[in-house]
């Protein structure tokens, strides 16, 4: 039985388009600036009253629809970014130490210093910090264990 090239066998849909990889080699994708079709479509459809749809959506959002609000929110604020946060954190080298940074970031959220999320991704670098500590007691108790062994 022959072996087809699959870049160049012809597709059974009439042999319209090759089977495969339809796209030359070091294909760079969808050229920069190039805008979605459906982007285009809507934009089209809604012509010259995009601007009175947003108005009405504003003024619905601050009459007190609570959906209207979130959907002006979100497209205003867009997602939430990382962003520094700068607090007193004690050095971190015992369990303990750990411990009571913990507790600090918890106290920091508590007084509205950090921000549940922001004190979450810190406990949570702490957390990690103990794991490494942990690898390490581990590679420290291997090597005592082979040291009394032999």
């Amino acid at each position: 039985m022959e072996q087809l090239n699959p870049a160049t066998a012809v597709a059974t849909n009439g042999g319209e388009r090759p089977r495969g990889r339809p796209f030359e080699p070091g294909n760079p994708g969808r050229p920069r600036g190039a805008r979605n079709k459906r982007t285009i479509l809507v934009e089209a459809w809604l012509g010259d009253k995009a601007e009175a749809l947003i108005d009405k959506l504003m003024e619905i959002a601050l009459k007190g629809d609570s959906a209207a609000l979130r959907f002006c929110v979100a497209r205003l604020l867009g997602p939430r970014r990382d962003h520094p946060v700068e607090f007193e954190v004690p050095d971190i080298s015992t369990a303990a130490d750990a411990l009571n940074a913990a507790r600090g970031v918890i106290g920091a959220c508590a007084e509205g210093t950090l921000s549940p999320r922001d004190a979450n991704e810190v406990v949570d670098l702490i957390s990690k910090i103990r794991a490494l500590e942990i690898g390490d007691f581990e590679a420290r108790l291997t090597e005592l264990e082979r040291q009394r062994n032999g």
